[in-house]
């Protein structure tokens, strides 16, 4: 058990404590509580032990009022021995060997097993059925292998609490005993009344069951097959209020299937409504507030006109009922008693009803919003419910909402749009893994039937004489084979999922719309209820049922909805069913750049799919560290051109302006060689041999290979990839040089020079497409069966984008084919370092410095006064510095302190606990990896990103930056100190490395299921933007304004040729009269 607690808590043969690292070899023998502790958990995590072992002074002197005669009791009893097995060495321990057995074993598998990872699969007394003699955990604990410590799982057995004899012989007071495991038993009961005292003022409660529920229990627990999630720490699961106070039963559903999901992972929810659910569960507390006979006689009108135009203006006229309704819920008293109630979340089930976020803001919650948006007059209704003048305001209100639940799935429904962060898509959310069985009657009624079954449901709105009908578990039922459904979202996702073809009757809201787009979509026809007829209906029955294009493109539906509404599980599952060996795909991997740090990226994705089963080929230009594939390089001439550029652009001062004129200039080599590569006869060989098939390609040669592209993009979502899949170009997004702390807006000047980068990076792009125009040209301008280079570019599946916009920023809507994956190239475990590195690491006493101007970058670009100034300043510093140099034998300068390396396996040192401070080019690659690790930087930006990235990290607190070109010696030797001692770089890398690692697929998990994904559905031009196929003028819609324009002006002159008319008229009969009235007098 030890050895694999060895390997699992990767101390590295010393001793991890609150994920620090500790050597405490020299004071085993100083230990004041002996050095067996010290030495027998060499290479562990003991930061359990050492917290729960080293109690307080005032603890020590309670406890020595009553040592001698507790100890003297308790030394004759066997089971009492328990107590010292979590004390120094004593002899009384040795009585412990008199029930026969050995109390070193116990002391292993009891205080370092049990009491650190109770009730898991690292819990040795678990496998020992300890647990029948012990305590018996709380059925809903995950057991899993997560470090939590016992007393989140305690339920303390009643009934011998105060009896010092049931005490010691069957272990009680647990509780008390795992929160002081150094204390005798016989002083522990007097702690009951601190404990209780303490769990009241943090709003917990001690869990007391008899004996024998604990071995009821413990058969529960082990009987149980469902993963629980609870949050570690977290007994109870969080306390989640839902107010779903929608009339529409519909809405209900899809709001309570969110509500059950949560009650499922161990969650605490209370829901408060005006319907009474019929989803239900034993965690859900529901609070049912009616409405008024009145109001519901209003509700029912409003759903009796069948048009959406129809419906949007009752709805408008009788607003007022219906906002008036849901404001009366929340003065309710059976509402009033919620403020009583601590809640860590609320979920609001949105249906015109925003004055209720004042809800979350009066019980100080986050908001996640579930459904749809509301219209804007209910401000009004707001300012009467909530009159507080501390109470924030609407429009504040709405900035604090969290998370918005949508209950659709745009990849598989339509239509592709893109989505910020925070909307997260819930589509089916009420349709079960696995049906339940269905009711007798039913059940009966469709088996019989030989010729399969019609299911018709106007949903839970219309009123009609049929009772509830379990919709999704009957369309679930293989003899169900037409749907005749009102076409409600909900209907339409459950009987897409079954693949079952529909007949629509449209009422009102939505349902028109989600009728047309059923039946454009071919699967089904769509009536009008009102106007419907017997034979109508009949020959809509047998027109979907004869149909087979119908049937089919049902169930290609299904299996879309299939692979993405099953949420993470189903991910999850795919990952691990995956084809194996020579019956995996065939991938082509074409990366032509000539930047290692970009290989790294495209690397590590291609790495990432080998070890999942999948024959990779991989075409570039320089030869990685793994995988067989063809390596086509630059001349070294064309190498010369490029460490020219490169030299060049160091001595001037780093900006993306200065990156761009050199693509244009010296470094437009980066451009034109890649051609060569495809010109290569031993690329030309895989799409020219006909025994050659791929089933996919990372790059645009999709075409040649007649299979789907994914591209492998180094860096977050920028114009040149947007462009591809329809992603928006949006002017509030801040392009890459831009440096806005994450959440925060653009300032004017900001803005300015946002503007100013975006119309640059047209330019560039424009330039760019003429060269790849040309190339296309070049290589398959004379073969007919390739499309034009415009269409080809349609051919990209999705992108594979380096970022991570929840943690890095900036957040910005993307379309489903942009899937980032940033991380990919950093390990879950660091691989073990070279000999002669991590010896050198293990002996910085003071930590250690990793210095490393990236792999583009070589020590010879750098001019030799700037290379003097590093050097002066690393080798006066007092810790150890790795530093990268291309040519170890022709080195800076010796140093006791430096080590110098050609090659460093950068992920791997980063992870090294000595690592202190890590001086960086600040590519993105390198920032990465240290955020991950929690490493502080201090940046030397030269080009590209880099000036960028720097400025980011300096701005967000994780570390600072300086010019590599005019460094000085005395800022460089500051910043190092500064960066190195100051805990606030590292205080806020922490709280960023905890945001990079919490997702819900790991960035190689990404990369394997979306490649797979594509594979499957040989493609996924289902999930491509309408602005792919749209043109400039469409995609602005620029056209339209011109026509507005245009009947503006006519209208205009219609009115102005009217009101001269009418002028002339009337001015023209005055004018008349005037004159003959002057006639006359004269």
């Amino acid at each position: 058990w030890l050895e694999g607690k060895n390997a699992d808590d990767e101390a590295e043969g010393l001793w991890r404590i609150n994920d620090k690292l500790y050597d405490l070899s020299d004071f085993a023998s100083r230990h004041p509580g002996g050095a067996f502790w010290i030495e027998c958990t060499r290479g562990t995590d003991i930061t359990e032990p050492f917290e729960s072992h080293h109690i307080e002074e005032r603890a020590r002197e309670m406890l020595s009022k009553f040592e001698s005669l507790a100890g003297l009791a308790l030394c004759w009893v066997a089971t009492s021995t328990h107590n010292f097995f979590h004390q120094r060495d004593s002899w009384r321990m040795y009585t412990f060997n008199l029930t026969m057995m050995n109390f070193r074993n116990w002391r292993v598998s009891h205080a370092l097993s049990h009491h650190v990872y109770a009730n898991s699969l690292h819990d040795l007394e678990m496998s020992m059925f300890e647990p029948f003699l012990c305590w018996i955990p709380d059925r809903h604990y995950a057991s899993k292998t997560q470090r939590w410590i016992s007393v989140d799982t305690i339920i303390d057995r009643g009934d011998i609490k105060w009896s010092d004899l049931l005490v010691l012989t069957h272990f009680g007071e647990h509780a008390l005993h795992h929160l002081f495991p150094t204390l005798d038993h016989g002083v522990l009961k007097h702690l009951y009344p601190e404990l209780k005292q303490t769990m009241k003022e943090f709003d917990v409660e001690l869990r007391e069951i008899n004996h024998w529920g604990h071995i009821k229990g413990q058969n529960e627990q082990l009987l149980r097959i469902k993963k629980n999630t609870l949050p570690p720490a977290s007994t109870r699961g969080a306390n989640i209020l839902g107010l779903f106070s929608s009339h529409s039963p519909s809405h209900l559903i899809i709001h309570m299937s969110v509500a059950k999901a949560l009650a499922e992972a161990g969650h605490n929810v209370t829901v408060v409504s005006m319907l009474k659910p019929t989803i239900t569960h034993k965690d859900i507390t529901v609070i049912v507030v009616p409405m008024k006979k009145e109001q519901e006689l209003v509700m029912e009108n409003q759903m009796s006109k069948n048009s959406l135009f129809s419906t949007m203006n009752r709805i408008l006229n009788d607003m007022d009922v219906m906002i008036k309704a849901q404001a009366e819920l929340l003065s309710d008293p059976r509402f009033l008693r919620i403020y009583e109630t601590k809640f860590d979340l609320m979920i609001l089930g949105y249906f015109i009803n925003d004055f209720q976020l004042g809800v979350a803001a009066k019980l100080k919650v986050p908001v996640i919003v579930d459904w749809m948006s509301a219209p804007v007059p209910i401000i009004e209704k707001f300012t009467e419910v909530f009159p507080a003048k501390d109470q924030p305001t609407l429009h504040e209100l709405r900035k604090n909402i969290s998370m918005v639940f949508v209950g659709c799935h745009l990849n598989s429904e339509g239509p592709i749009r893109a989505l910020v962060p925070a909307i997260v898509e819930i589509g089916g959310i009420q349709v079960k893994d696995k049906p339940d069985p269905l009711p007798k009657d039913i059940d009966t009624f469709l088996n019989k039937s030989k010729q399969g079954a019609v299911f018709l449901s106007l949903g839970s709105n219309i009123k009609s004489s049929s009772n509830w009908l379990p919709q999704d578990d009957i369309l679930a039922h293989p003899n169900t084979k037409i749907f005749i459904t009102h076409a409600g979202k909900g209907g339409i996702t459950e009987a897409q999922y079954h693949g079952v073809p529909m007949v629509a009757l449209p009422i009102f809201g939505d349902q028109h719309g989600n009728a047309g787009v059923m039946e454009k979509s071919g699967y089904g026809v769509a009536l009008d209820l009102l106007t419907i007829t017997e034979d109508s209906l009949k020959e809509a029955v047998q027109k979907v049922l004869g149909n087979e294009n119908c049937i089919v493109m049902t169930q290609d539906r299904s299996s879309w909805i299939g692979c993405s509404l099953g949420g993470l599980l189903v991910a999850l599952l795919a990952l691990q069913s995956m084809p194996q060996g020579s019956e995996g795909a065939n991938i082509l991997g074409v990366f032509t750049s000539h930047s290692p740090s970009h290989l790294i990226i495209h690397m590590s994705i291609m790495k990432t799919l080998a070890e999942k089963g999948h024959n990779v080929t991989v075409v570039s230009s320089m030869p990685p560290k793994s995988i067989k594939h063809i390596v086509v390089p630059l001349s070294a001439e064309d190498e010369k051109i490029l460490n020219d550029g490169m030299s060049g652009m160091v001595k001037e001062k780093p900006s993306i302006w200065n990156t761009m004129k050199s693509i244009f200039s010296s470094l437009s080599l980066l451009i034109d060689k890649q051609v060569d590569v495809l010109e290569d006869s031993r690329f030309q060989e895989l799409y020219l041999n006909k025994g050659n098939k791929f089933d996919v390609v990372f790059v645009a040669l999709g075409a040649r290979f007649n299979c789907p592209v994914i591209i492998s993009w180094s860096g977050p979502p920028m114009m040149m990839v947007n462009e591809v899949l329809g992603n928006p170009e949006l002017s509030s997004v801040p392009q890459m040089q831009i440096a806005v702390a994450a959440g925060q807006p653009m300032n004017f000047k900001q803005r300015v020079q946002n503007f100013a980068s975006t119309l640059g990076f047209n330019a560039l792009n424009m330039f760019l497409t003429h060269k790849y125009n040309g190339f296309y040209k070049r290589l398959w301008g004379n073969d007919k069966s390739m499309p034009t280079f415009e269409v080809a570019k349609r051919n990209v599946s999705l992108a594979f984008c380096n970022g991570h916009a929840i943690s890095e920023g900036p957040i910005r809507p993307n379309v489903p084919g942009i899937v980032e994956i940033g991380g990919i190239q950093i390990k879950n475990k660091p691989d073990p370092l070279p000999e002669d590195i991590k010896e050198f690491l293990d002996k910085g006493r003071h930590g250690a410095i990793l210095f490393s101007l990236g792999s583009n970058l070589k020590g010879e670009h750098i001019q030799p006064q700037v290379i003097e100034t590093i050097f002066k300043g690393l080798s006066s510093v007092k810790q150890q510095v790795i530093w990268k140099w291309e040519d170890t034998k022709n080195t800076p300068g010796k140093s006791a302190n430096i080590l110098y390396k050609k090659w460093l396996p950068q992920d791997d040192i980063l992870a090294h606990p000595k690592i202190k401070l890590f001086i960086t080019h600040a590519g993105k690659g390198g920032v990465a990896e240290a955020q991950y690790h929690g490493v502080p930087m201090l940046a030397l930006p030269v080009f590209a990103d880099q000036p960028g990235n720097a400025d980011k990290l300096a701005e967000s607190g994780y570390g600072l930056q300086l010019p590599l070109a005019s460094l000085d010696l005395d800022e460089f030797k500051a910043a190092i100190k500064e960066v190195i001692e100051n805990p606030k770089f590292a205080d806020k890398l922490k709280v960023f490395s905890q945001l990079y690692r919490d997702r819900p697929l790991t960035a190689q998990e990404s990369v394997v299921y979306w490649t797979e994904y594509v594979i499957r559905h040989h493609g996924a031009a289902h999930m491509q933007s309408p602005l792919v196929h749209m043109g400039f003028v469409a995609s602005h819609n620029l056209d339209i304004y011109v026509i507005a324009v245009l009947v503006l002006y006519i209208l205009f002159l219609i009115n102005k040729i009217v009101w001269k008319f009418v002028w002339r008229k009337l001015c023209g009969k005055s004018n008349k009269v005037a004159q003959k009235k002057k006639v006359k007098k004269q």
